[in-house]
């Protein structure tokens, strides 16, 4: 096989890969498993390197096959990422645009997929991230850096080394499902082990059997389509396909297949799948754009769906005849690390300018406005408790130290408070613990989970807070009824205010004048209207219970009509229901009864 990138099965496979990707973006109904299309690149990427440069002996040879690498790439990812900042600052709103920014220097670096995981979890699909498919090219250079270290493997056909390194890459990556899927998905160590099987499929001497590859791939498409039926993210489906894929590369397909017209199709989307993966996802994301609404993937219509095939074609076939195969061929090798320095720091001053521009396009009252959503703390507990200590239950907020600490369980309502509860408990040094997990006592979390938690810390209340669906008045009870034997008190902190209605997306239709929808009513009345049941019940615990006391915020956000901004403008919530850190400080003094229990 004198040239493995001109190998038809391979661009046949790469045809299927960006084909599955594309789908699964526009989300369509039966593709959701069309991610796996990545794990499909990979594979190919393991057998490419190991069969162009499978020879790498020197340092020199190490340098010359990254150049060719960078070469490959970083023309048509610069100018994609730089055509999509300046034309995302004219369309979307100035925290947006802040969001796009913080990425976009993490894909300067090449680590955009060390960005994306850095990201929080449970809000990410409110933030806008139209160049979230750029995750797996992160994951792609990282794999071409330390490839030239598995150079000897490879000429030394060392197969068992090989086999090793591949298993433990993917009993890594089965052990991170369990702990944190986001992890194993994003970080380039827990993908080693599909480029391995492309390593390994390079190294071996199998003998062509087109039927046998046919087979393997159609028994790959069965496998994608029918994943779905697998939990998400889950190891098993992932497995499966990249071994067929091996398989598909290994044996080729029947030459019957590659003449087809399907076979034709698949091939000419395969020649175009670099430049179709760089530009498709934005084109989805920005011609769905709604402000406030985040990434938004499925098309309004069949007009919008139409004009996001015509648009990622056009753009496409311009990207690869106009920028990705004429710098891949005219310029020189030794230009290339200057090339790349220089489109570097062009992207930088692209970055800066196009930062600001939305901000300038809007008046201050939006612009303050619109950034509600970056008025948050880093979503529930640092990365680095994750990974320091991945099967602990909690972990500590601050730097509080003393006995008698307070353990917050909730879902992101709880998170959302998390702020103002650390500043009530500070001046007392008292620790704040959170529960890891987005989950609610008696909705996820058992009253004896959260009970051998707080024993655990030595904390000495428990505060309980959620969002109005996620109550479970017996499990609160149970829960008062087990900690009483140990002297822990437990505080429920009420749900607060939630509106049928985006709140940073409801004033900013006001500045542009349009009235509130039904918001003259948002008031006390209405809210113990709405939670009535709920407030009866509690305060019936709490006159039975003298460990038990009940904190009602919206006596301090409803007095009496709720308030959705503060004195200066800002909002009091970054959606329908979740405080901003600006709302979350007017709770400090309601909680300031939690420091003295």
């Amino acid at each position: 096989m004198a040239n493995p990138e001109k190998n038809l099965p391979i661009e046949l496979l790469r045809g299927v890969s960006i084909l599955l990707v594309f789908l699964f973006h526009l989300e369509l109904p039966h593709l959701e498993s069309g991610f796996l299309g990545v794990d499909i690149f990979f594979v190919i990427s393991g057998y490419l390197m190991a069969k162009l440069y499978g020879d790498i002996n020197t340092p020199r040879d190490a340098i010359a096959y990254w150049y060719r690498r960078l070469k490959r790439l970083f023309p048509a990812y610069v100018a994609s990422l730089a055509l999509l900042l300046l034309v995302s600052s004219l369309i979307v709103l100035p925290h947006e645009m802040a969001t796009m920014s913080g990425h976009a220097l993490w894909s300067v670096a090449y680590l955009p997929n060390v960005g994306f995981w850095m990201d929080a979890s449970y809000f990410n699909r409110a933030q806008l991230r139209p160049f979230l498919n750029f995750w797996s090219l992160g994951v792609e250079v990282q794999f071409y850096l330390v490839f030239p270290m598995l150079a000897g493997i490879v000429r030394g056909r060392r197969f068992g080394l090989l086999f090793v390194l591949g298993l433990l890459s993917l009993a890594a990556y089965a052990a991170m499902n369990q702990v944190s899927p986001k992890t194993s998905f994003f970080l380039t160590p827990f993908r080693i082990w599909e480029f391995t099987i492309g390593i390994g499929i390079a190294m071996s001497a199998l003998r062509a059997q087109p039927l046998l590859g046919g087979t393997a791939l159609l028994g790959l498409l069965m496998v994608v389509l029918g994943a779905s039926i697998w939990p998400e993210l889950s190891t098993m489906p992932t497995l499966i396909v990249t071994l067929l894929t091996g398989m598909v590369i290994a044996w080729g397909l029947p030459e019957r297949f590659e003449r087809s017209v399907p076979g034709r199709c698949l091939a000419v989307l395969g020649r175009y799948s670099y430049s179709i993966y760089l530009v498709h996802f934005p084109v989805i994301v920005l011609v769905s754009y709604v402000p406030f609404q985040g990434t938004l993937q499925r098309p309004s219509g069949l007009g919008a769906l139409a004009a996001i095939l015509v648009l990622t074609a056009a753009a496409s076939i311009t990207l690869f005849h106009g920028i990705e195969q004429p710098l891949r061929r005219r310029l020189p090798a030794s230009r290339v690390l200057r090339a790349q320095v220089l489109a570097s720091a062009g992207l930088l001053l692209v970055i800066g300018v196009t930062h600001d521009i939305p901000g300038r396009l809007c008046s201050e009252e939006q612009r303050s406005i619109s950034l509600a959503f970056l008025d948050r703390a880093p979503y529930r507990c640092p990365k680095l408790s994750r990974l320091i200590d991945p099967f602990a239950d909690s972990c500590r907020l601050g730097t509080s130290s003393d006995e008698g600490g307070v353990l917050l369980v909730g879902d992101s309502h709880a998170d959302a408070i998390k702020s103002a509860l650390e500043r009530a408990l500070e001046p007392k040094r008292r620790a704040l613990w959170l529960m890891k997990r987005n989950q609610s006592l008696g909705r996820g979390y058992t009253p004896q989970e959260v009970l051998d938690e707080a024993l655990l810390r030595r904390a000495g209340v428990i505060a309980v807070h959620s969002s109005d669906t996620g109550i479970s008045v017996p499990a609160l009870e149970e829960l008062i009824r087990r900690t009483a034997a140990h002297h822990i008190s437990v505080v429920f902190i009420a749900p607060v205010p939630t509106y049928p209605a985006h709140i940073p997306e409801l004033l900013y239709a006001e500045t542009l004048g349009h009235e509130r929808p039904s918001a003259s009513s948002w008031d006390s009345a209405w809210y113990e209207t709405r939670h009535d049941s709920l407030l009866k019940q509690v305060s019936e615990l709490e006159a039975r219970r003298s460990s038990f006391r009940v904190l009602l915020p919206h006596q301090m956000l409803c007095r009496p009509r709720c308030r959705l901004k503060h004195e200066d403008g800002r909002p009091l919530y970054f959606d329908a229901g979740h405080l901003t850190l600006t709302g979350a400080q007017e709770l400090v003094s309601l909680f300031d009864p939690i420091a003295s229990f």
